[in-house]
């Protein structure tokens, strides 16, 4: 066979994504709010997942009495209480970026490392001081998927990216089928009459945790969402379930 061949063999089977529930059990949290498989009467009740399951009910019996969210300053520095040696260090900033892939639904690290990139250089061009890890931030939370993600459409983003896929949501009036499209202030979604029937049954399934964000305008009627406000003026502290540092991951995926 080619030595070409299989090189891009090698390559293709390293980009594989490994099953779900070995990521799960890997990070030892429910990083993306999916309830669904710890409920008792449904096809996730599998042997394969009782291993997480019982990481997350020792974790909740470990925090009893503190609430059942979690509301991180996600703006603030903080410390690892692991320890401060190099293998901690590295172990901890892996698993912090495996959790922030894992939530925005496995995103690949060069588009992260793009964002990043991008925030960067609008901070150098731009004349006004501008925390950078705001616009990496302003440059996720603002993609279609997220936006549909976070007012509830779907349970996941893998739901959310099929509802996109098949043509589903328009954006000011234009069908768009690009899972990374870019919303701006002022952009009207809407959901085509064919699928609205499926996204008003994935409303009433959701707990609505975490709340949509104030800088969405949401008709749950319609099924309309406007973009109103700059997420950079918004509080991030319930955007994720677990730590995390921005300044940190900004640093981490510059280098």
């Amino acid at each position: 066979m080619d030595e070409k061949k299989i090189i891009l063999m090698i390559y293709i089977k390293n980009r594989r994504y490994g099953p779900l529930y070995k990521r799960f059990i890997r990070l030892q949290k429910n990083v993306q709010y999916r309830n669904k498989f710890l409920k008792l009467n449904n096809l996730f009740k599998k042997q394969k997942w009782e291993k997480f399951i019982f990481f997350l009910n020792l974790k909740n019996q470990k925090r009893k009495g503190k609430g059942f969210y979690n509301l991180y300053d996600h703006n603030k520095d903080f410390f690892f209480r692991f320890g401060g040696s190099f293998k901690k260090k590295y172990k901890n900033n892996l698993i912090l970026k495996q959790k922030f892939s894992l939530f925005y639904g496995h995103l690949l690290k060069k588009v992260i490392k793009q964002k990043i990139n991008l925030a960067l250089n609008k901070v150098k061009l731009t004349k006004v001081m501008i925390n950078p890890t705001f616009l990496f931030l302003e440059l996720l939370e603002t993609r279609l998927d997220v936006i549909l993600y976070r007012c509830h459409f779907a349970s996941s983003l893998k739901g959310i990216h099929q509802i996109i896929l098949h043509g589903n949501i328009k954006v000011n009036g234009l069908t768009v089928k690009e899972k990374s499209f870019l919303i701006k202030k002022g952009d009207l979604l809407a959901v085509h009459n064919k699928a609205q029937e499926l996204i008003y049954n994935n409303i009433l399934n959701s707990n609505f945790w975490p709340i949509p964000p104030k800088y969405l305008q949401i008709d749950y009627k319609t099924l309309q969402i406007i973009f109103i406000e700059h997420i950079k003026f918004i509080n991030t502290a319930t955007l994720f379930p677990f730590k995390v540092d921005l300044k940190s991951m900004v640093r981490l995926y510059n280098y």
